[in-house]
């Protein structure tokens, strides 16, 4: 079981590497989503709305520029990066370069512009690394059971709202 001293120790270190662009993963929370909180926190899947969420992504972003486009005619399952859960929402966002789920970090997709706030309840890793997003880094407060968030070789600016990551409690 995490403290959430080593916790602050664990964030203040993720801040440091972050400004200055290292190539690395962190784990942001040891959280899991199970049925059972699902249900006791009223938390229904949606699909669709996931798809609307990426859409906004996509063309914030400059999805037309992107070195593997999504065709937004079709499913969300098969868009590249996109991994979904059982439910059919996505569980995770991975456009470092390499599909997978994991931190390859193979230079990108080719990802410009500001950063969204993503509502996407379900999602439990982004993998971002090595595009040429920008601005201010989101608070990620609608992201309760993300697991791990790699944003290095960005162009970010400010630092990770240490409150954003607290909200959920750390087991």
């Amino acid at each position: 079981m995490r403290t959430v001293e080593s916790f602050n120790y664990a964030l203040v270190i993720f801040l440091f590497i972050l400004t200055i662009g290292a190539q690395s993963t962190y784990v942001v929370t040891e959280k899991t989503l199970t049925t059972e909180e699902m249900e006791k926190e009223n938390i229904r899947p949606n699909r669709a709305a996931d798809s609307l969420m990426l859409v906004d992504f996509y063309q914030k972003t400059n999805g037309d520029g992107w070195i593997i486009k999504w065709d937004l005619s079709q499913p969300i399952d098969t868009w590249f990066g996109v991994e979904l859960n059982d439910s059919g929402c996505v569980k995770c966002l991975d456009l470092d370069g390499e599909a997978g789920c994991n931190a390859q970090k193979k230079g990108g997709n080719g990802l410009k512009g500001s950063m969204i706030d993503l509502n996407l309840p379900f999602l439990e890793h982004i993998f971002l690394a090595g595009n040429q997003l920008n601005g201010e880094i989101p608070d990620f407060t609608n992201l309760p059971y993300l697991l791990t968030l790699q944003l290095s070789c960005n162009r970010f600016t400010g630092l990770l709202s240490q409150s954003s990551l607290l909200e959920t409690p750390l087991q």
